[in-house]
């Protein structure tokens, strides 16, 4: 504790003998000299950097030169309109001042030279050593495993790094007066990251020695639940005496226990309470401010097993960004599969949140370009640029694509089709329907059927699409049903595979598919399907698949298709992006399930992806590519269909592969269009003017 005072004093110094240092909020994919300007300060404090043993031996002077005014000055005069940097790690009020200090003094020469300032929070963890000796209460404010042990953040060798309770208010208040007002006061920040929102205790965690969870667990259980309801449910209504349960998730990835049911709600409910109750109190000091939080990807595992569901973080809290680490940043494997956190883009839009995360390198940076949602916050910016601290305001000026910017903001999809993520159905089945949720997706993904992803609340109004898709969607409730039953009935379409809605909203099997009148299919037919469909995998073929194992048929003025399965192209319980086995046959259930033919229809490889937007203010529609091949592809054919009332009066295109603009010839027929794409090699993207 003593070494990092005098290691500060020494870095102030140094700012006399180093007065040209600096920290760039890059909005590109350049590299940053660790030695020269401008310098990198990045979100972690120093006393972080030297307790977990990464710091080098020059990291003081480093320091010191990432602090000083002219470097902040020469930030400013790069064009950046935006400073992010460390606040809070975790350490503790007294053992972090004087780096909260430095924060305060680099944010008011950021605002000096016309830049806005944004702030690194830890939100997930405590550093023992040093946040007991000031807190001495703090050994009640921590997680405790059903051994009464600490539990440790569960990722590196962080020993020394315990979560805190949120549901203890002692500590969320000691959270928001003490490290929270002081950086709102001082600071002044225009956005504050929540990191490690999503680091809780592991799935077997048992926090029989916490009161607030126990006791608080059986509240939830009372409040929520009817008398009748929990007798209904567990066949008794007293749960005076329920603990939080034990669970070997690795062992049983199936939950249909009541009280494990409710405990993961209970766990989101929880995060979910805390993130709320700490937007609140930011807004409540400062209403411009915006807040991101850390909860990761989609795309991979159960979220729910660890306290996070995203619908409600992001619906429910306030909270404005959707931030963090993400294991699928954009590539190409050698195996030919298709990475990229476009389901999170996909999913924050439906949310109206911005997704923060990504855009790592040319290619990442390409793909936020195409599908993130940029988001207008109070005070004026935007969130969800590419580059990965261009929070508020896009592209620096010394982007190329800086003049450009205006076509990426205030724009609505046009998407076909809806895409549902259930709740109950990812949270209580940690595989089968997530894999068939992303095999499904990287379908229309790779085959550029313009989707969205939707959850619960949105089956209220479907009215946007012409395709439901239900990917073993096993969990609905009676109300879901009856929202897509209507839906098909008065001239939607839907498209089902496995167990979709076979299961009500606790996973309790119903005797029929709940949906069976709509798919036209009994419980036993499907078993018969499905035993079939099975037998036809080692053959590997879908020669003719596309209505040979498909059910397809009208209900009322709509279509419906079952299938029996999404097949995985890889082995084991590990959800990953292969193109399913079968998924010709999901792509021609789903276009025939439109009525044969999508909005848009590009005719390139698997490797290209497409997005398209309706920018309603300007009357023009937008369409974005990116090539994950670096093979150079001309002469891509697209056709488009206008909007009603409308008419096409030029199409241009702009590219990360040349200067300026490039107008495109096209013709129309029959209020569709036609066009070329005249090449493709990274990014392109296409602006229809309408009239």
């Amino acid at each position: 504790m003593k070494c990092l005072p005098r290691l500060l004093l020494a870095a102030l110094c140094l700012t006399v003998l180093f007065p040209c240092s600096g920290l760039l909020a890059q909005d590109s994919e350049k590299a940053y000299s660790p030695d020269s300007l401008p310098m990198e300060v990045g979100q972690e404090p120093l006393i972080f950097r030297l307790r977990r043993g990464t710091a080098a031996t020059d990291d003081a002077e480093r320091w010191a030169r990432a602090h000083t005014e002219e470097n902040i000055r020469k930030i400013a005069e790069s064009g950046e309109k935006f400073f992010y940097t460390h606040f809070y790690k975790g350490f503790g009020f007294q053992a972090e001042k004087e780096e909260m200090d430095l924060t305060v003094q680099t944010a008011a020469w950021a605002r000096k030279y016309g830049m806005q300032a944004g702030v690194y929070f830890q939100w997930g963890s405590v550093v023992w050593e040093t946040f007991l000796q000031e807190n001495p209460r703090a050994k009640d404010w921590v997680l405790l495993d059903r051994d009464g042990h600490p539990v440790r953040i569960n990722y590196g060798h962080y020993y020394w790094r315990y979560l805190p309770d949120l549901r203890s208010p002692e500590y969320m208040h000691w959270y928001k007066e003490t490290v929270l007002r002081y950086c709102i006061e001082k600071v002044k920040p225009r956005y504050i990251f929540l990191d490690n929102v999503a680091e809780n205790p592991p799935v077997s965690w048992q926090p029989l020695h916490n009161r607030y969870w126990v006791e608080g667990f059986r509240d939830y259980l009372r409040t929520n639940y009817t008398a009748e309801q929990r007798k209904e449910m567990l066949g008794y209504s007293s749960v005076d005496y329920v603990l939080p349960p034990y669970w070997e998730w690795e062992n049983d990835k199936v939950v249909n226990d009541p009280i494990m049911q409710r405990w993961i709600d209970f766990r989101c409910k929880s995060v979910t309470d805390a993130v709320a109750e700490t937007c609140r109190f930011i807004k409540s000091l400062d209403s411009t401010i915006a807040v991101g939080v850390n909860i990761h990807e989609i795309s991979r595992e159960n979220r729910a097993i660890t306290g996070i569901d995203p619908v409600a973080v992001c619906n429910r809290t306030g909270v404005d960004a959707w931030s963090g680490e993400i294991w699928d940043e954009a590539e190409l494997t050698p195996e030919g599969v298709l990475i990229s956190p476009i389901r999170e883009y996909k999913a924050c839009r439906t949310l109206k949140v911005a997704f923060q995360s990504g855009g790592r390198g040319p290619l990442g940076r390409a793909v936020k370009m195409a599908f993130s949602y940029r988001l207008r916050i109070p005070g004026g910016g935007y969130l969800g640029a590419p580059g990965r601290a261009s929070y508020l305001n896009g592209p620096s000026p010394n982007d190329k694509f800086y003049q450009y910017v205006d076509y990426y903001r205030d724009t609505e999809s046009v998407a076909d089709v809806a895409v549902l993520h259930s709740y109950p159905s990812l949270a209580y089945n940690s595989f089968d329907p997530l894999a068939s949720t992303i095999g499904f997706e990287q379908t229309l993904i790779q085959a550029k059927v313009p989707f969205d992803i939707i959850f619960e609340e949105n089956l209220k109004d479907l009215s946007k699409y012409k395709v439901l898709v239900l990917a073993n969607t096993e969990c609905m409730a009676d109300s879901e049903i009856a929202a897509v039953r209507a839906f098909v009935r008065n001239g939607g379409a839907l498209v089902a595979t496995g167990s979709a809605s076979l299961y009500n909203q606790w996973r309790r099997p119903r005797p029929e598919f709940g949906l069976g009148d709509v798919l036209g299919l009994t419980r036993e037919e499907a078993r018969k399907t499905f035993d079939s469909y099975q037998i036809s995998d080692a053959v590997s073929t879908w020669v003719g698949a596309a209505g040979l194992y498909a059910k397809r048929g009208a209900f009322g003025k709509g279509r419906a298709v079952y299938i029996p399965r999404v097949i995985p192209a890889y082995q084991g319980t590990t959800v990953r992006m292969n193109l399913p086995v079968n998924w010709p046959e999901l792509e021609e259930a789903v276009r025939w399930a439109a009525g044969g033919e999508f909005s848009v229809r590009v005719q390139a490889p698997l490797t290209v992806v497409m997005n398209l937007y309706r920018k309603k203010e300007k009357d023009q529609m937008i369409l974005h590519l990116v090539n994950f091949k670096p093979d150079l592809i001309r002469e891509i054919p697209v056709e488009l269909n206008i909007p009603s009332g409308k008419k096409v009066r030029s199409v241009t295109l702009i590219s990360t592969d040349r200067e300026g603009t490039q107008p495109v010839n096209f013709s129309v027929d029959k209020a569709v269009l036609n066009f070329r794409v005249p090449q493709l090699q990274l990014y392109d993207m296409l602006v229809i003017q309408l009239g």
